[in-house]
C-alpha cells in the first residue's frame, strides 16, 4: 500500500518532513514513468504505483532537490549523464536538482534543471515517450512538467501554529487544533491546478470569498518553498498573486506577488475526530473539568475527541478539543485529561470487537471502563458490556476513498468500482449504534448485490462498520460480517474475511 498523506511536507516520527509524492505529467499528457531494472520511460496514462516520484529536499542545500524512484528495493534516484541520458542510481551529485516555476503560457509548471550540468529533464523531441536531460537553455514545452500531488485530497491546513476554519462564509486561520468538519478541506485537481473546496462544498476565489462554482478565480498554482524543518506550499493565482492570510480576521485571500513567511502553508493530514458511546448509552465527556466521564447525553465539543495514531509507539493518543490529552493516573488508574504533550500514560490500543464498538487498553494492559458515576478507570482484566465503547465519526460528513489500485468512484451503472484516476465522493451518515450509512450524490445509499458488488441504489440506508487503522487507514465491514475488498480489476466487494492490503482504505 501506498503512503500519501504523512509524507508530503509535515509527517511526524520516522517519516521525513522533508519529502513530497508527486506524478509527473508531461506535455504530452503522460507520467513519467519508473519501469523494472532502472529504466524510465513517459508513457503511464495513470498516477500508480510507478509513476509516484518522491521529491526528496536537500536537508543542507536550500533549494536543492533530488527525484526519487518508485521502484524503492533500493533506494535510487534519477541521474543525469554526461550525454544527457537519464537512468536511476544511487544518490550523487548528478541527481541534484532545482526547481524552476514557468510563467505566462507556462504559468503554474514547473522544470527541473541539473545541478552539476545545468541540463533540464524533458521530453525526448524525436521520442516522445523516452526522457532526456541536455537542454541548458530556457525551458520550452518540451521540459516542463504538471505535478500532481500524490495524496489523499481531505487535508488540514496551517499557517503559524494555526489551522484553517470556514468560519463566517470565509476560510479564517483562527483554529489552534483543526476541529471539525469546517476545518476539513479538499484540494481538488483540475489539469495541473488546485481548488480548495470546502467542507459545505463551496470554492475559494482568490478574494477570499466563496462560491458554488469552480472558476479560473478559484484555481491555484503550486510551489514548494523548503526551509530548515520542513516545506511548506504557496499557492497562485491567475494573476500571479500568492494566497496569504490577511486581515483581523485572517482570511485566505490572494494580495501579494511575491512570497514570503506569510505566503507559505503547511498540509497535513486531518485525524478522525469521534464521539465514545458506553453501553448505558451515555457520552464520554470533559464537560466536567479534568476527570473523563461517560455521563452525558447530547453531543457537543467537550464530547468530541481527536484520536492520532503514533506509528512508532503502535498506539493511539487521545486528544480533547482543549488539547489536553487523555492519561492514566494513579492512585486507582483514573483516566483524566491533564497533559499538553503524549507521554507514555498517554498511549492507548484501540481494540475494535467487529461490531462497532471498541475496547480501550491503557498503558498498564487493562481496559477502560466506567464507574457507576461514569468515572473511567483502568482496571478491568476482561473485555465485559462495561468497556465496549460504540464510535461515532463527527469530522467526515463526507468520504472520499482510496486503495492501492486507486480512488473509488461510481460506474454509470451506479455500481462502485476502486481503480478510478478520480474520486467519488460519498455522503457518510453516523448513527448512535456504532454503525454508518453511506451515500451517493444521486440521494441513493450504498445496498449490496447478490455477487456482493456496491450498488448506489437503494431506498433504505444499509449499515456499515468502520475501524480505523493505523494513520488515516480504515476498513469498512458489512452486514453480511465481510470487509470491502478492492481487486486490481476494480472490483469493489463485501467479501474480505481477513485484513490486509486490499481491505485497508485512505480517508
Amino acid at each position: 500500500m501506498s503512503q500519501t498523506n504523512g509524507i508530503n511536507g509535515h509527517s511526524k516520527g520516522t517519516v521525513s518532513e522533508m519529502s513530497w509524492k508527486v506524478g509527473l505529467l508531461n506535455c504530452h499528457t503522460k507520467y513519467l514513468t519508473a519501469e523494472s531494472f532502472g529504466k524510465l520511460n513517459i508513457t503511464g496514462s495513470n498516477l500508480k504505483k510507478k509513476q509516484i516520484w518522491t521529491i526528496e529536499h536537500d536537508t543542507v542545500n536550500e533549494g536543492v532537490i533530488y527525484l526519487k524512484s518508485p521502484q524503492t528495493t533500493d533506494d535510487t534516484y534519477i541521474f543525469k549523464d554526461r550525454h544527457g541520458n537519464v537512468t536511476l542510481k544511487e544518490k550523487e551529485d548528478e541527481c541534484k536538482f532545482v526547481v524552476e516555476y514557468g510563467d505566462g503560457e507556462y504559468s503554474g509548471l514547473w522544470a527541473f534543471r541539473n545541478v552539476k550540468s545545468n541540463g533540464l529533464l524533458g521530453t525526448d523531441p524525436e521520442k516522445k515517450d523516452e526522457v532526456k536531460c541536455f537542454n541548458e537553455g530556457k525551458p520550452t514545452h518540451l521540459e516542463y512538467w504538471t505535478v500532481q500531488l500524490s495524496i489523499h485530497p481531505q487535508v488540514n491546513i496551517q499557517h503559524d501554529s494555526r489551522y484553517v476554519q470556514l468560519c463566517n462564509d470565509e476560510l479564517q486561520f483562527s483554529e489552534t487544533i483543526p476541529w471539525g468538519a469546517p476545518s476539513l478541506i479538499v484540494l481538488e485537481f483540475h489539469e495541473g491546478k488546485y481548488a480548495l473546496k470546502t467542507s459545505d462544498d463551496k470554492y475559494l476565489n482568490n478574494d477570499g470569498t466563496l462560491s458554488e462554482e469552480c472558476t479560473d478565480e478559484s484555481k491555484f498554482t503550486l510551489e514548494i518553498h523548503s526551509g530548515k524543518e520542513r516545506v511548506r506550499l504557496a499557492f497562485k493565482d491567475c494573476q500571479q498573486r500568492y494566497l496569504k492570510t490577511a486581515g483581523h480576521s485572517r482570511t485566505m485571500k490572494a494580495r501579494n506577488t511575491a512570497v514570503t513567511k506569510d505566503e507559505l502553508f503547511v498540509i497535513e493530514d486531518c485525524h478522525p475526530q469521534v464521539v465514545f458511546i458506553s453501553d448505558a448509552g451515555k457520552m464520554i465527556s470533559v464537560k466536567q473539568g479534568v476527570d473523563i466521564s461517560a455521563n452525558q447525553m447530547e453531543e457537543s465539543s467537550t464530547e468530541t475527541f481527536q484520536v492520532q495514531y503514533l506509528p512508532q509507539h503502535s498506539k493511539w493518543a487521545i486528544q480533547t478539543n482543549g488539547g489536553k490529552y487523555w492519561v492514566m493516573v494513579n492512585p486507582g488508574s483514573g483516566i483524566q485529561a491533564n497533559s499538553k504533550e503524549i507521554k507514555d500514560v498517554s498511549l492507548f490500543d484501540l481494540q475494535w470487537q467487529g461490531d462497532g464498538t471498541v475496547g480501550i487498553v491503557a498503558q498498564n494492559g487493562k481496559y477502560v471502563s466506567h464507574k457507576s458515576t461514569g468515572a473511567l478507570v483502568a482496571t478491568a482484566d476482561t473485555l465485559g458490556e462495561k468497556e465496549r465503547y460504540k464510535v461515532k465519526l463527527t469530522n467526515r460528513p463526507n468520504l472520499i476513498l482510496r486503495g492501492p489500485h486507486g480512488f473509488v468512484g461510481i460506474k454509470p451503472s451506479f455500481e462502485y468500482v476502486c481503480n478510478k484516476a478520480k474520486y467519488s465522493v460519498i455522503l457518510l451518515e453516523g448513527n448512535s449504534d456504532g454503525t454508518y450509512y453511506m451515500k451517493d450524490s444521486n440521494g441513493k445509499y450504498w445496498s449490496i448485490s447478490e455477487d456482493c458488488h456496491i450498488i448506489a441504489d437503494g431506498d433504505e440506508p444499509t449499515p456499515f462498520i468502520i475501524e480505523f487503522h493505523k494513520q488515516t487507514f480504515i476498513t469498512i465491514k458489512g452486514p453480511n460480517g465481510g470487509y470491502l475488498r478492492g481487486e486490481q480489476n476494480g472490483n469493489f466487494r463485501v467479501v474480505g474475511e481477513e485484513l490486509g492490503p486490499d481491505t485497508y482504505w485512505e480517508f
